[in-house]
């Protein structure tokens, strides 16, 4: 039994056939994954994600609506992401600065990167407007604050839907990488909350559609709506009633999926 499907839906979906013939049982945290592998005979459950039972998404914090825009800038969490996704990031926070005169932002990130973000930050013109968190719980702290996010593709995209959180998403590759990306994955399902709900929560920029200038187009349109924040707090609620599955619990949800499967436990 195998827990944790292979993102076969994003891409390589040839890859389920490698599965199909190496597992008895699949365990997947997504409600769309079981249609991927049931037609191969493969065994499968929905058993929710665990990011969805996190008790921070139940009472999130939300910034005052009336005081200066503040927003919450995420460009990856490995040193090659942030060579070429924070420049644009901060160039089109600069652009922000013309139509948000008092906008200021926080990036939280890891420790073992952080140099990284504070050199490149203390290089604009923008520094005194940016803060660096790197300490435990920063990325709920600046959540809790930010009226909008403007984050890299991965699984932060699900953590800051989860919360409630409007803004843009975005994704810069190394050329190479980025025609090979365009040949094997699914652009339409790399944004998780996108894939999950079937509609647009945060649009997707990517590659040279991801510059500075298109970069602040897009959250200036995002800080100027003013439903944004109420969509994207129906939009968490959705996400959360779907990726718990009903379950009290993570742990319940594997826990009836195999008592299904193999039987209640032994007492």
């Amino acid at each position: 039994i195998h827990c944790v499907a292979p993102t076969v839906w994003a891409w390589g979906a040839w890859r389920r056939h490698r599965v199909a013939k190496s597992v008895d049982g699949l365990l997947c945290l997504f409600p769309f994954e079981p249609e991927w592998f049931e037609p191969l005979g493969v065994k499968t459950a929905f058993i929710g994600h665990p990011e969805a039972f996190n008790p921070a998404y139940d009472a999130p914090r939300r910034p005052d609506p009336a005081s200066a825009p503040h927003i919450v800038m995420l460009p990856g969490s490995r040193r090659s992401e942030i060579r070429h996704i924070l420049p644009p990031m901060l160039a089109g926070f600069e652009m922000l600065r013309d139509s948000f005169p008092e906008i200021t932002a926080t990036i939280p990130t890891l420790p073992r990167i952080a140099d990284s973000i504070e050199a490149s930050c203390a290089a604009t013109a923008s520094a005194e407007a940016i803060s660096i968190d790197q300490d435990e719980g920063a990325l709920f702290r600046a959540l809790g604050s930010g009226h909008a996010v403007l984050a890299a593709s991965g699984t932060v995209t699900l953590q800051t839907a989860l919360y409630g959180a409007p803004g843009v998403a975005c994704y810069i590759a190394p050329a190479l990488s980025a025609a090979i990306g365009r040949r094997l994955v699914s652009m339409d399902r790399v944004i998780l909350p996108n894939a999950l709900l079937g509609r647009e929560v945060y649009p997707f920029l990517f590659q040279e559609r991801a510059s500075a200038p298109a970069l602040a187009g897009a959250m200036r349109q995002v800080l100027s709506d003013a439903e944004a924040g109420r969509r994207a707090a129906n939009d968490a609620e959705d996400l959360r009633k779907m990726l718990r599955g009903g379950a009290g619990s993570f742990e319940a949800g594997v826990v009836e999926a195999m008592a299904d499967w193999l039987g209640p436990p032994s007492r």
